[in-house]
């Protein structure tokens, strides 16, 4: 289990009375919801139990991927697709060497040497550490350096089974500390937009993406049976040691990444509509790695895309961390540049 702090939280976060919910209850929520790659059913659950919380007029579907989509009560296709990943980086075994430990691969942008000392869980309840497999290894480059030994009493997973990174919860000051991030902020910056009656009014599809991890195989499944004419991707921004990306001066716009390009006419509509609404915003010029919003690229569909990410600190770990501010304000450019597009 994640250990929840949420109860001690220091109330001075921008968020708090913005969202009509309780917001980090919620985020607790999202954040302690067992969703590795192709197995989002959890919190894909946890997000409709949040909408039906909320009185949004919508219809929601699972579909046999994993995606859910939330879409407006008429029958008229929506123009714009608001598109959050829900997956997160996790640990497939591989292997058994013996009866409590095993090996395992990543599947997601987690780095070997960050992984040592980590606690884990499996999708049968069973807890684990994970471990150098040899010490004399001065330091680690691949998963294979590495296993999982199992806690005692753990029950014993099997090749295919699915670990994920455990970590404690917390937001104090406004900072949030938690893993799962990759998988859970967009999402909970989508239920704060759901709160809001402009939002209720407007004919928009909301994507929460199974297979985000790897460049948005979720997302691409929806575009191409949605056809949208304007998606919208959040994701989370990876903050490095060099970057020009801070945390706490707003979200991020990307305009170009290793498989997407931002839309120049959605970049100056973002930009136009930040400075107007003095909404901070910041631009990175190049980011790594490929957003949950890719997926529309490779869609095959003629649609515009604009992809924006919350910067976050030691992403990819169970102590990531986020500006809750930063996320109050992605909800509200995202409600002012779609009160301008439609």
């Amino acid at each position: 289990m994640i250990e929840c702090l949420y109860d001690h939280v220091i109330s001075d976060s921008t968020v708090e009375g913005t969202i009509p919910f309780n917001a980090i209850k919620c985020l607790y929520d999202l954040v302690a919801a067992f969703a590795p790659t192709a197995m989002e059913k959890e919190v894909a659950e946890c997000i409709v139990h949040q909408i039906e919380n909320l009185n949004f007029p919508c219809k929601t579907r699972i579909d046999s991927l994993g995606n859910l989509t939330i879409e407006p009560l008429s029958n008229s296709a929506p123009k714009i697709m608001l598109a959050a990943p829900i997956d997160q980086c996790s640990f497939p075994i591989i292997a058994a060497p013996n009866a409590n430990q095993v090996r395992f691969a990543i599947l997601g942008n987690v780095q070997p040497q960050d992984l040592p000392g980590n606690t884990v869980r499996f999708s049968n309840g069973a807890e684990g550490i994970i471990r150098v497999s040899d010490n004399s290894v001065s330091s680690v480059n691949r998963s294979d350096e590495l296993l999982i030994s199992l806690t005692e009493k753990s029950p014993f997973p099997q090749p295919g089974d699915r670990a994920i990174l455990t970590g404690p919860f917390s937001v104090q000051k406004g900072v949030l500390s938690a893993p799962a991030m990759e998988g859970r902020l967009a999402s909970w910056v989508f239920l704060s937009l759901m709160g809001k009656e402009s939002i209720k009014k407007q004919e928009v599809l909301f994507a929460f993406c199974a297979h985000g991890v790897g460049g948005g195989r979720g997302c691409q499944v929806i575009a191409q049976t949605k056809q949208p004419q304007i998606a919208i991707g959040l994701d989370i921004e990876p903050i490095a040691s060099t970057s020009p990306i801070h945390m706490g001066n707003g979200p991020v716009l990307r305009w170009r990444d290793e498989n997407t390009i931002s839309h120049p006419g959605l970049v100056r509509l973002a930009v136009k509509t930040a400075k107007e609404e003095n909404i901070p915003l910041q631009i990175s010029p190049i980011s790594l790695g490929k957003a949950n919003i890719s997926g529309v690229h490779a869609s095959g569909t003629n649609c515009a895309v604009l992809s924006l990410s919350i910067p976050v600190q030691k992403a990819y770990t169970p102590q990531a961390f986020c500006s809750l501010e930063d996320c109050h304000f992605a909800s509200c450019l995202l409600e002012k540049i779609i009160d301008r597009l439609l």
